[in-house]
């Protein structure tokens, strides 16, 4: 199954435009980066590209894991009566 398919499969009915739209749009920014990559090798010499390519992206899979982290946070919520109480001594104490 290709990657679009998988999109598409994926993606709910109401989200699948904005969806495949995204897949588009880093699909064509994959085709850019040799360009943008050669680019940046002619200006700063390969060691200089290699080292900035390496902290864009190490930059990027940072903030990505930042943002998944702060979605599955946002998602944990207390059930029904649940209080839960911050304490010095215990942290995690729940009273009904």
């Amino acid at each position: 199954m290709s990657g679009l398919g998988q999109a598409e499969h994926i993606a709910r009915p109401d989200e699948r435009g904005a969806v495949i739209a995204c897949y588009y749009a880093l699909a064509y920014l994959g085709f850019a980066v040799p360009y943008l990559a050669a680019g940046l090798g002619a200006l700063a010499g390969k060691t200089g590209a290699f080292v900035a390519l390496t902290v864009i992206i190490a930059a990027l899979a940072l903030w990505t894991a930042g943002y998944a982290a702060s979605l599955r946070r946002a998602s944990v919520r207390p059930e029904g009566d649940e209080i839960v109480r911050w304490s010095r001594g215990n942290c995690n104490s729940v009273s009904r």
